[in-house]
Parts: structure tokens; sequence; C-alpha cells
């Protein structure tokens, strides 16, 4: 997943939308899931390495950000399994502008075993991600089951739903400043309400190796603006962008 500024970049060509899943994160807007299994066929590569791996570039348009809301300029990153919900405001991590930021990525599965053991682990249920809205199902996660819990108190305690959850009820959604959905958000950090989510029976993670140089050279700098600006309007700003970067 990769999250990118609230408005749907102009510049991003029509194989990258075949490609690429689009949705709405509550926190940093849109998010584009590459390779989502949701609406497409997966992809998979037979190669490991650099050369065998998504490669983009991004022009994040800090122009368009919106001045009291956005205080960091970047780009959040969040490596996640096939048909599984991300969260990137509670995992994944940020790639600032002006580099070329490689990563490398170390797969792990996870395997449990049922009760009568400790791990006491499921294979899996519903939650309020699972529709999707109406299309594919998605992968079980502990938070995406402790995400509906809370949502499911907050509508049963405040007779509306939050906006930063799914709302499959179709409720009123909670005012911004709303201090019955502070109080449940403050009842479930105090453990006043828990939660059933046990961890799955078969999960899988992704370890990952961050690597970072300056982007542009000083010497590839005017080769890279013409580039940029070659590939249409929606790298007009590309002069202002290089010389922030610059600076």
């Amino acid at each position: 997943m990769i999250v990118l500024p609230s408005k749907r970049p102009k510049y991003i060509c029509e194989f990258c939308f075949r490609n690429f899943t689009e949705s709405l994160n509550y926190k940093y807007g849109n998010c584009f899931t590459f390779n989502s299994g949701r609406e497409m066929e997966i992809w998979q590569s037979s190669k490991s390495g650099p050369l065998y791996g998504l490669t983009l570039d991004l022009n994040i348009e800090q122009s368009d950000y919106i001045e009291a809301l956005t205080q960091n300029a970047g780009v959040r990153v969040l490596v996640t399994s096939a048909n599984k919900i991300g969260f990137p405001e509670d995992s994944g991590f940020s790639i600032a502008p002006g580099y070329s930021t490689s990563v490398g990525l170390k797969f792990l599965k996870i395997s449990r075993l049922k009760s009568p053991y400790k791990s006491n682990c499921t294979d899996g249920f519903h939650t309020i991600y699972s529709a999707n809205g109406g299309k594919a199902q998605t992968r079980y996660s502990v938070k995406a089951c402790q995400n509906g819990c809370i949502q499911t108190q907050i509508a049963s305690t405040c007779n509306c739903s939050a906006a930063a959850y799914p709302n499959p009820w179709n409720n009123t959604i909670c005012p911004s400043d709303d201090k019955c959905v502070d109080k449940v958000l403050g009842d479930y950090r105090d453990e006043e309400f828990t939660c059933d989510c046990p961890q799955s029976c078969v999960a899988f993670d992704y370890g990952v190796t961050i690597s970072q140089s300056k982007w542009p050279s000083a010497r590839y700098q005017a080769t890279s603006l013409t580039n940029l600006k070659n590939k249409g309007a929606g790298f007009k700003n590309a002069d202002a962008d290089f010389q922030a970067l610059a600076d």
C-alpha cells in the first residue's frame, strides 16, 4: 500500500490504475494498493532482487497540500499480503521526498496451534472489513477485528459510527469532536472493555530493510527535470519542486 496526497494524481498512467486498487484512509487520504488481489489476478515473480520488483517515480505535489492539516511531506508505505486490509496509521514506514529509496523484503510465515494450546488461534472470521464494499473477501487480521469491535461499541453507545472505521450499518457519522466517541476510545485504551480477537493460525509478515541515497544528483538534475516535464501536466510544478529540494 502506498499512501499519496489527498488528491488523485493526474500524471499516473492508465497502466498504473489498472494494477492499483484505490481506497481511502481517514488519516492519510488516498491509498493505492499494488497487487491487492481484490479486483484482479495476483501478480507473481519467480526472481528476487531489485531488478524484478516494483519501481515507482512519485510526485507528491506539495503545492496541493492543505496548510493547516499536512505536517509531513512524503509517502507512507505498507507491505501486506494480498487480500489483507492494511492500516498505515499503525504500521508501515514513511519515505521522504528528494531520495531514491530501496526497500528489501524478507517473507515470514507464522504458524500457531488452536486450543488447548496457549496460542488458541483462529482460522479467521468476518469483520466489518470483510465485505470490502461488496467486493472480494479480505483476510482476517487482529487489527481488523479490534477496529470492528471498537466501531460496534461506538455504534451501540453513541448511536453513530466513527468515520475512522467502516460503517456497515449506514449509521449517522459521529462528529469529529464527539465526547462519546472519545470516551469509548479511552475505555478501550484503559481496558474498560476488551475485544475477543485471537491471532491467526497462519499469518504472513514481511521484514523490511530500507536504504536511501540523495535524488537526483547534481549532475542528473537537469535531465530528470526534462523527463518529468515530458510526462505531462501533472508535473507542471516540477521547477518549483526541484528548487525546494535544492534549498
